[in-house]
């Protein structure tokens, strides 16, 4: 229903507003990209409760979880490509990661109703869930990568 949606958004925004000051602290102590890795796992962690549980109540508390997830990646992205881009081109690319992160979300509701129509509901949450690992994979990399050059020869 209308209400229910209205409870799941709800839902997210109070946990987004309550959690941002801690997790942005929690990701100056664990670092941007262990912080992104913690918004990937709330991130999984959500889609599995949309494919597992049915019922309204899980939904409204997974959509907190949600939160969770933009809490740690917020803090953890910008701090990553602040740190990684020289002053004087830090809004020209800030600008570029939004616009092309934008351009890639023009499509995705076409795509998951496709998704959703064709293969039912849990299509377009398992697309999600393959993607997040892809993610979850490039983030080790560069965890990897970033420690790889921190040690010395």
């Amino acid at each position: 229903t209308t209400f229910q949606l209205g409870l799941m958004s709800t839902s997210f925004n109070l946990v987004w507003a309550v959690d941002s000051i801690p997790l942005g602290k929690i990701v100056d102590r664990i670092g941007q990209i262990n912080g992104m890795l913690m918004s990937i796992i709330m991130a999984f962690v959500t889609v599995v409760g949309f494919i597992v549980f049915k019922r309204v109540e899980f939904f409204i508390f997974f959509n907190g979880i949600s939160a969770i997830d933009i809490g740690f990646w917020m803090p953890s992205y910008t701090s990553y490509v602040s740190r990684s881009v020289s002053q004087e081109n830090r809004s020209r690319i800030m600008g570029k990661l939004d616009a092309y992160g934008r351009l890639g979300s023009i499509p995705a509701p076409w795509l998951g109703g496709i998704l959703y129509e064709r293969y039912g509901f849990n299509a377009p949450l398992m697309v999600q869930a393959g993607l997040l690992v892809v993610i979850a994979g490039i983030i080790l990399w560069m965890r990897n990568r970033e420690a790889s050059e921190s040690r010395p020869e």
